[in-house]
């Protein structure tokens, strides 16, 4: 028999505030596309910076969860943070170049979402859901940044922020729930 923990108070805290973090930086590209292209990438990658950061602080404080996943959860949030940034240090290496390093730390944490969803069988089950249609959608905006780049500027940001907007809500209910897989109970 397996049950369910709550996360601690400061771990739920951490992700709903990270989690409205994302949205309202999505929003604020959204709603106002008149910033300058390298505000609007700064605001994105501070998202991307943020993300890494909780992954990596849930790797290492979530000591509920596998160690494989522990791990894939350090590694990826590790390899965000230099994309992040990166895209606020070098802007001078191209709008297509910087958005398309954006996408895919954003892939890759998509992939993670799948991941943990499919390991971490003793997380809700409608929680376990809504990490793989998150994690889905991730990976399909990011390829579709990727592939069309000549898009155009407008639409890239657009579909990077929704990327950021799905992957908020996500961080939100996970802290609101703050279920987290325990060991089997005898």
């Amino acid at each position: 028999m397996s049950s369910t923990k709550k996360l601690s108070f400061w771990m739920r805290l951490f992700n709903i505030i990270a989690g409205v973090i994302f949205l309202i930086l999505a929003f604020i590209v959204i709603i106002d596309f008149g910033f300058a292209t390298l505000t609007l990438l700064t605001l994105l990658s501070i998202s991307l910076l943020i993300l890494g950061l909780s992954r990596i602080g849930d790797g290492i404080f979530n000591k509920t969860q596998s160690w494989f996943i522990r791990i894939l959860k350090i590694v990826v949030g590790t390899l965000m943070l230099p994309i992040g940034i990166i895209v606020i240090a070098y802007p001078s290496l191209g709008v297509d170049i910087l958005i398309i390093l954006l996408a895919s730390a954003l892939i890759t944490n998509g992939v993670l979402r799948i991941m943990v969803a499919g390991t971490e069988d003793k997380l809700p089950g409608w929680f376990r859901v809504l990490l793989i249609i998150v994690g889905l959608i991730t990976i399909f905006l990011g390829i579709v940044v990727i592939v069309f780049t000549s898009y155009g500027f407008i639409t890239l940001i657009l579909l990077l922020s929704l990327t950021f907007i799905f992957n908020g809500i996500a961080r939100i209910m996970y802290g609101l729930a703050g279920y987290t897989p325990t060991e089997a109970v005898p």
